[in-house]
């Protein structure tokens, strides 16, 4: 993170500020959440009554993906 800060100059402007923060928010969300699942499905599988959700990880799956796109898609065109 410090790397691409500090080569592509992204803290430069207030819009790209905004930008940086949105990005590091979720990406403490996605952790938080990541977390939360894991601890879901672990007592799960202790307590023997194990059901996947589906929806929750294709969810996840889908919201970094989305974080990833957009990352890469700003870095492609600056």
């Amino acid at each position: 993170m410090g790397y691409a800060v500090a080569r592509f100059q992204v803290i430069e402007s207030m819009p790209n500020r905004y930008l940086g923060v949105l990005a590091a928010t979720a990406g403490w969300l996605v952790i938080v959440v990541a977390g939360v699942s894991f601890i879901r499905m672990r007592r799960a599988i202790e307590a023997a009554e194990f059901a996947p959700s589906v929806s929750w990880n294709l969810g996840l799956s889908l919201l970094t993906a989305g974080a990833g796109t957009a990352v890469l898609v700003y870095l492609i065109r600056t």
